[in-house]
């Protein structure tokens, strides 16, 4: 189990240019694990949003990035099985403009993406990951601010990279294998973004089949 759960807050937030030289800092199980939660912070959204059966291939996604990065045996073709299922969901979103869902799966592709020998490749779909998880904090917080009259005022994205560079913070000074509860003690579940989301549209998300 790691021993640094409660790392020192960042002095300031990573940037376009920093984010990349932060994740090279970190152990590639732990960046790996990181990506695997930002995929099941913004999970919700999906499950939540009325989508037939196709939630349970987003999660085998994120379970299959947790299993990788606590050292489980994953099968190769069961991740490229699974990455070829989310692609065809995030091209029928993006084709239907439908945001919230298609940044929602990008993030699990991301995850996906990232379970690679290649240094390079894996960095850059977690940052992917990192901005998308973003994408879909605005996304749910602009659906929410549809049906308000007088929405407050937008904080969405702000916590989630907030939290964000928690997570950074604390794979970065992980100490043993990474485990699936390792990011919990760095805020509550749901974020609050998602909790404003699910009360103010509980009566306006539509089903997608």
């Amino acid at each position: 189990m790691g021993t640094d759960a409660n790392p020192p807050a960042a002095n300031t937030m990573f940037t376009l240019q920093s984010l990349p030289l932060q994740l090279k800092k970190i152990e590639r199980l732990n960046r790996i694990a990181l990506a695997a939660e930002e995929g099941a912070r913004v999970y919700p959204v999906y499950e939540e949003y009325w989508v037939g059966d196709f939630y349970k291939d987003v999660a085998r996604g994120i379970e299959l990035g947790w299993a990788y990065a606590c050292g489980e045996e994953v099968a190769a073709e069961e991740v490229k099985e699974c990455q070829a299922t989310l692609e065809d969901l995030n091209d029928y979103y993006s084709e239907k403009e439908i945001s919230i869902l298609q940044q929602a799966v990008s993030a699990v592709l991301f995850l996906l993406r990232s379970l690679t020998t290649d240094e390079e490749s894996s960095i850059q779909a977690i940052e992917g990951a990192i901005w998308v998880g973003q994408g879909v904090a605005q996304a749910a917080e602009d659906m929410a601010n549809e049906f308000e009259h007088s929405p407050p005022p937008e904080v969405a994205v702000d916590e989630e990279k907030a939290w964000q560079q928690r997570a950074l913070n604390l794979a970065e000074t992980w100490e043993g294998p990474p485990h699936r509860r390792m990011f919990e003690p760095l805020s509550p579940k749901p974020p609050t973004w998602l909790s404003d989301w699910l009360t103010r549209t509980a009566d306006s998300r539509g089903t997608i089949e």
